[in-house]
């Protein structure tokens, strides 16, 4: 059966989504598994219009099968209005014009190989938050080096070199020997109505300020890394659960379809196998888009978000 050929991939470590596009190859990954609730209704109509013939059916099973088929089509039929929108909401995504087409990917890719320590290691170094405390932190302990300087002397050099002039050729006094000249000089301030003292002061409550800031917003981060990773191993725990639900209803409805054709289960049993494959595939669709989101938001925490997707 088609579900064969939609499997989960392994992830690029270079590559990721935003939501959006996977919005897009969800709704496309959707509308593939109408298209087969669709062949299988067509299957299924066509095997009880045969056993009619045959004379093992009523015609009411055949109709039944027609109904079970017309609404499959027209759930197609919403999911490909559902595809387009997305399409056309990743295009205004890229600013690009109505003319603009692209092909939706057919397969969520999922990172598996996402550890919380190296997340952790991630954030420290690159999250946008983390860096901005940490600027202005930096920036308070120079302003408070600035202020402590001002309590120390000025210091000031001089150097010069003299020259043989007219007037001691003359036979007059030189103002100054000739050669090199220097000097050295210091200078501060006895009082200033304790002005630098309070500016140290200040410069001092920001620093200390600046060091909480930073201390809250690493502690916010790695909670929130923390709980993101949480987050992202237990969807990756419900994908798996999912695809071994998606290999168990697709082999029931292939059995189920074998034993319709036969006369040894009834069309309604039928649809009834049917319709448990079908939404175990649009449930583990929807297991894969959110542990892609999950994903997601762990890389975003951890400041390597745009180099994925530059990747």
């Amino acid at each position: 059966m088609a579900h064969d050929q939609r499997r989960e991939r392994a992830a690029e470590p270079a590559h990721v989504v935003v939501d959006r596009d996977l919005a897009a190859v969800a709704a496309r990954e959707s509308h593939e598994v109408l298209r087969d609730a669709v062949e299988v209704s067509e299957e299924r109509h066509r095997i009880a219009e045969l056993r009619r013939d045959l004379g093992s059916a009523s015609e009411l099973e055949v109709r039944r099968a027609r109904v079970d088929l017309n609404a499959d089509r027209a759930e197609l039929l919403r999911q490909e209005v559902e595809l387009a929108n997305a399409k056309a909401s990743f295009k205004r995504l890229l600013a690009r014009d109505g003319d603009f087409d692209f092909t939706v990917a057919d397969t969520i890719v999922i990172d598996r190989s996402l550890t919380l320590e190296a997340v952790r290691l991630q954030a420290l170094r690159n999250n946008r938050t983390l860096a901005v405390a940490t600027q202005a932190r930096e920036t308070a302990e120079l302003v408070k080096a600035e202020a402590r300087a001002e309590r120390l002397p000025t210091i000031g050099l001089t150097a010069g070199y003299a020259f043989n002039d007219l007037t001691s050729e003359l036979g007059l006094p030189s103002g100054r020997p000739p050669g090199l000249n220097y000097g050295i000089s210091a200078s501060w301030g006895i009082f200033d109505g304790f002005n630098r003292r309070r500016r140290l002061q200040n410069a001092d409550i920001a620093l200390r300020n600046s060091q909480l800031v930073l201390e809250d917003a690493r502690t916010e981060v790695l909670t929130r890394l923390e709980t993101a990773y949480q987050s992202y191993t237990n969807r990756l725990q419900h994908v798996d659960l999912e695809r071994e639900n998606v290999a168990l209803a697709g082999f029931n409805v292939e059995v189920a379809l074998e034993q319709f054709r036969v006369g040894t289960i009834t069309s309604v049993e039928l649809r009834e196998v049917q319709s448990a494959y079908t939404s175990a595939e649009l449930r583990y669709i929807t297991a894969q888009f959110e542990a892609a989101q999950a994903q997601t938001e762990l890389l975003l925490l951890s400041g390597t978000l745009l180099e994925r997707l530059d990747g």
